[in-house]
C-alpha cells in the first residue's frame, strides 16, 4: 500500500512538472484574449448586421472555435518547452529552483512532449482552416511553431529581434479569431462594410496593445536574467546596450503604451453622452492600466535585483490581463453606439 501511495505521489509531482514546463497561466491568458475578441468584439458587432434570417453570426461555432484556441495553446506550449530545453544551463544560473528539464523531466521526455504538442497544434489549426475553406491559414500554426523554434535556438540570444518575435506572436494570437472568420473578409453585402471594418480595427487595437506590453515584459525579463545570460554568451538588449540604455528604451515603450491608452480615454470622452459607461471604463483603465504602467515606469530606475524585476514583469502581466478584459466595455459601447 505504501509503495502504491509513493508511486501515486510521484505521478502527481511529475505531472505538475510537466505543467510548469508549459506555463499554464500564460496559456490561459492567451486563450482568454482569443475568447474576449470573439465574445466582446466579433459576436456583438455581427449582431448589428441584420439580414432576412435574423443577423450575421460567426462562421465557427463554439466547438470549432475551441479547436482553434487549443491549436494556439498547443503551439505555445511547445514553444515554452523548446525554450526551456535550450535554456537549461542559463536557467540553472538565473532560476535554479525552477529548472524542470534534467531534474524531473529528461531531455528525451521533453522532446516527445514538444513534438507531440506541435503536431497536435498544427493538425488542429489545419482542420479549422479546412473547415472555413481558407487553406492558406493552415500555414499560420506552422509558421508560429517554426518561429518559436528559431527563437529558442537563435533569436533570443540576439538583441531586439528576439523580443519583437515573441511580441509579434502575442499580437497574432489576439487576431486569430478574426483571421478565422471568413465572413469578415469575404462578406459580399456592402451594407455591412462599416461594421466589419470596426471589427478589424477593434481587434487590431488590442493586438497592438498585446504587442507593446509583451515587448515591454520580454525586455524586463532580459534584465531579470542578466547575469545568467552573460555567463552563457547571450547578447540580449541589456548586454548589447547596457542596463541604463535598456531602461531608457523600456521607459519610451511604456510611455508610448500609456499615450496610446490615454488617446483611447480621450476618444471615449468624445462619446461622453454614454456618461455612466464612460465613467466606469475610465476608472477601470486608469486604475488597472495606467497606474500599474506608471508604477513600472517609476520603479524601473530603482530595480537592480532579479526579484525586483520579477515584480515589474508580473505587474505587466496584470496590465495585459486587464487590457484584454476591458473588451467587455467595448462591447457595451457597441450596443449603445450602433
Amino acid at each position: 500500500m505504501n509503495r502504491i501511495k509513493s508511486v501515486m505521489v510521484l505521478f502527481v509531482i511529475l505531472r505538475m512538472d510537466y505543467l510548469r514546463l508549459i506555463r499554464p497561466i500564460n496559456l490561459l491568458l492567451t486563450a482568454l484574449a482569443m475568447y474576449c475578441v470573439r465574445w466582446f468584439i466579433i459576436i456583438p458587432l455581427l449582431k448589428n448586421c441584420v439580414i432576412d434570417e435574423g443577423y450575421l453570426s460567426p462562421y465557427l461555432n463554439e466547438g470549432w472555435f475551441l479547436l482553434l484556441v487549443l491549436s494556439v495553446v498547443c503551439i505555445n506550449s511547445a514553444g515554452y518547452i523548446i525554450n526551456d530545453f535550450c535554456d537549461v544551463e542559463t536557467d540553472k544560473l538565473n532560476k535554479p529552483d525552477k529548472v524542470v528539464i534534467t531534474k524531473s523531466v529528461s531531455y528525451s521526455q521533453a522532446s516527445v512532449y514538444y513534438y507531440t504538442l506541435n503536431i497536435i497544434g498544427i493538425l488542429l489549426g489545419a482542420l479549422v482552416a479546412f473547415k472555413i475553406r481558407s487553406f492558406h491559414l493552415a500555414s499560420v500554426q506552422v509558421a508560429a511553431a517554426g518561429l518559436l523554434w528559431l527563437y529558442a535556438m537563435q533569436l533570443k540570444k540576439r538583441p531586439v529581434i528576439g523580443n519583437v518575435a515573441i511580441a509579434l506572436l502575442s499580437a497574432v494570437a489576439v487576431l486569430m479569431p478574426v483571421f478565422y472568420e471568413p465572413i469578415i473578409f469575404y462578406n459580399a453585402q456592402s451594407d455591412f462594410d462599416s461594421v466589419l471594418q470596426v471589427i478589424l480595427l477593434s481587434a487590431s487595437v488590442f493586438a497592438v496593445f498585446a504587442f507593446l506590453t509583451q515587448w515591454i515584459r520580454e525586455i524586463i525579463k532580459d534584465l531579470q536574467d542578466l547575469e545568467g545570460d552573460k555567463s552563457t554568451d547571450c547578447n540580449t538588449l541589456p548586454i548589447w546596450l547596457s542596463v541604463k540604455a535598456t531602461k531608457i528604451v523600456l521607459a519610451v515603450l511604456i510611455l508610448i503604451t500609456m499615450a496610446c491608452v490615454g488617446w483611447f480615454q480621450f476618444h471615449f470622452y468624445s462619446h461622453r453622452h454614454f456618461y455612466k459607461l464612460f465613467t466606469i471604463w475610465n476608472i477601470y483603465v486608469s486604475v488597472l492600466l495606467q497606474l500599474p504602467l506608471l508604477f513600472v515606469l517609476l520603479n524601473l530606475w530603482k530595480a537592480e535585483k532579479p526579484q525586483q524585476y520579477k515584480v515589474l514583469s508580473t505587474t505587466i502581466k496584470v496590465v495585459m490581463l486587464a487590457g484584454m478584459i476591458s473588451m467587455v466595455f467595448i462591447q457595451q459601447w457597441f450596443q449603445n453606439y450602433f
